[in-house]
């Protein structure tokens, strides 16, 4: 995770501490964000850029990649990656950082 990756990642969390989020639920935001963001360092664009192509492409790059173990992850797995993304881009959106949340249909 890069510079601007952790700072956003703290804010975000601090923001779903404030409204409300679980304990659980934050413990998973934090195991499961970090996937997103080495998603997006490996293909070379920013937080603020992704488009729906990139959504699209994560999802397939959970299912191919899978864990570090070599085992495939489940599909409530995959859609537990998918939801913390989807989420933390709402988050984005709701910041004015980005203009529409690629993660969900328009």
């Amino acid at each position: 995770m890069n510079e601007e990756q952790k700072d956003i990642f703290a804010r975000y969390l601090e923001d779903a501490k404030l409204r409300g989020h679980t304990l659980q639920g934050l413990r998973n935001l934090k195991s499961r964000l970090p996937k997103y963001f080495s998603y997006l360092n490996g293909i070379g664009i920013s937080i603020y850029q992704v488009k729906i192509k990139d959504a699209i492409d994560y999802q397939r790059w959970l299912l191919e990649r899978g864990r570090k173990d070599g085992e495939k992850y489940s599909n409530g797995m995959i859609a537990s990656f998918m939801t913390a993304a989807t989420h933390f881009n709402n988050y984005l959106k709701r910041e004015k950082l980005i203009h529409t949340n690629p993660f969900l249909p328009n």
